[in-house]
């Protein structure tokens, strides 16, 4: 799946130094987080499942007693378990390749963590009773270990349950054994598998680079109102970025419930509940392979634009562009957000209109609310929206409404010619 491996480069040596640095003198490897934090203010510990001893912005210091801790302080299992998977990563500017700010040791802990992405669990490790497939990476799998599903049933299938009115819970199809399968009840839903490169940038940007997009009164009459779906407990509220409905602040928490929802994998970095009726020991999933697979997604560097060809190429690329802005697609689909170049999102939820409704509401979200999905890497991914009905880029905007109805119909009204010269620029992100 991946690229040709790297040529020697500076990184390269940099982490065979430091492998030996971690062997003979001990260097912490665990002391920073692989990309940088985000802030976090006041009252964090206080959020529902937040895990300060896991989470990678509250990193602790190493130290502790025994050999085990000693050599986890010292990041010699990142070592063990990434410097021979670090060689094979994907060329800078490839699919699934780290981000370029990476330090060595946080290369080291995203190759190990790659290595447990792909990793496929067993009953005795934990998986199931329900599950939906046996590894992160079965379900993110195009262009590369990070992206999209592989096979149409490579959805999420979402339903409401009977003790949680209002909100939505991943349905698993899969079962062990005589375990019964989930029901669904009369509501549930399809969401398409969610690309995860770039989330690391996302998941840095400070508060206040969503919220100052939001207009939820639409007080500048652009028909476009944008809303922050704020999450957690008590007074403790964070801009909430992941997911398809906004259900989820914290790309930690994020990566943890997918593990337990989809895979049946009781981890802490989930909120809610930590354990499940099968025989394996809760939690399932130890705070080391947590740490591992959080430094791989975090790292997870965004896809890359086509290059323009030719000259003639750059300048229909860069009209495309211009078109994009001119019929307002930018007021949510924003080209930089708080310093992210690229993206094409404000992480807001929008109100796309009654072709657009699921039917089932997420919390505040309700069932026509959709996050504004951000573009990058939009060639490489096989369908369109949440439940993948579109097939390119001009069915996908032929299915938005509500809040995007102006755009919509701007776009319609292009010359042929235009929305073709707009519709390659698209294909090109």
């Amino acid at each position: 799946m991946n690229p040709a491996p790297r040529r020697a480069t500076g990184a390269h040596v940099e982490v065979g130094m430091l492998a030996l640095a971690l062997l003979l003198a001990g260097a912490p490897a665990r002391a920073t987080s692989p990309v940088p934090a985000a802030a976090e203010g006041p009252g964090a510990a206080a959020l529902p499942g937040y895990d300060p001893a896991g989470d990678p912005r509250e990193r602790p210091q190493p130290g502790g007693d025994g050999l085990q801790k000693a050599l986890e302080a010292l990041g010699v299992d990142d070592l063990a378990v990434g410097l021979a998977a670090f060689y094979a990563l994907p060329a800078p500017g490839e699919p699934g390749a780290p981000l370029g700010t990476l330090t060595p040791r946080q290369l080291l802990a995203f190759a190990a963590g790659q290595v447990e992405f792909a990793r496929h669990f067993t009953t005795a490790q934990g998986l199931g009773p329900h599950f939906n497939e046996p590894s992160c990476g079965s379900c993110h799998a195009l262009p590369a270990l990070g992206g999209v599903g592989s096979r149409p049933e490579h959805v999420i299938h979402v339903h409401e349950p009977n003790d949680l009115p209002g909100e939505t819970v991943g349905l698993r199809r899969q079962t062990f054994g005589a375990t019964p399968p989930e029901r669904a009840g009369p509501r549930r839903g399809r969401r398409r598998t969610p690309p995860l490169f770039g989330l690391g940038l996302l998941d840095a940007l400070p508060e206040e680079a969503i919220a100052a997009n939001a207009d939820p009164g639409d007080s500048d009459g652009d028909g476009i109102a944008g809303v922050v779906n704020r999450k957690g407990r008590g007074s403790v509220l964070r801009p909430a970025r992941f997911g398809a409905k906004c259900h989820e602040w914290n790309l930690w928490r994020f990566i943890g419930g997918a593990m337990r929802d989809e895979m049946g994998l009781t981890n802490t970095a989930a909120a809610g509940a930590q354990a499940d009726s099968d025989a394996a020991a809760d939690p399932e999933v130890d705070a080391a392979t947590m740490r591992r697979i959080d430094a791989f997604v975090r790292g997870l560097a965004p896809l890359a634009p086509r290059a323009p060809t030719d000259r003639r190429d750059r300048e229909a690329l860069a009209k495309g562009k211009a078109l994009f802005s001119a019929i307002g697609c930018v007021g949510c689909h924003r080209d930089a957000l708080g310093g992210v170049q690229g993206v094409y999102s404000d992480l807001l939820l929008h109100d796309l209109g009654p072709g657009l409704d699921a039917g089932l509401d997420d919390g505040p979200a309700k069932a026509r609310f959709w996050r504004t999905a951000p573009l990058w890497g939009l060639r490489h991914r096989p369908r369109l929206l949440h439940d993948e009905r579109a097939t390119d880029p001009a069915a996908a905007v032929g299915w938005h409404d509500g809040e995007a109805a102006k755009p919509k119909a701007r776009f319609l009204a292009l010359p042929e010619r235009e929305r073709r010269t707009l519709l390659t620029f698209l294909s090109s992100l």
